[in-house]
């Protein structure tokens, strides 16, 4: 897990409800950290290049026009 990744996870836990405030219900907040966690051993597991553009996309929410930019 790298900085950002563990950087947006620890707001999660803090109840930041900036990043996924429509997920937190009272009592979905631990099931949510441990599928958030899920998610992030499997997108470790893709190519380099498939993991950036997975959390430029999904964790910085850019558009594709500006990862293409980046890339």
């Amino acid at each position: 897990m790298n900085s950002a990744e563990k950087q947006l996870l620890e707001s999660i836990k803090k109840g930041d409800k900036k990043a996924f405030g429509h997920l937190f219900e009272k009592g979905e907040i631990l099931a949510f950290e441990e599928l958030f966690e899920q998610i992030l051993i499997a997108v470790d597991k893709l190519p380099a290049k498939e993991k950036e553009v997975f959390l430029m996309s999904r964790f910085e929410h850019l558009k594709i026009s500006e990862i293409a930019d980046k890339l």
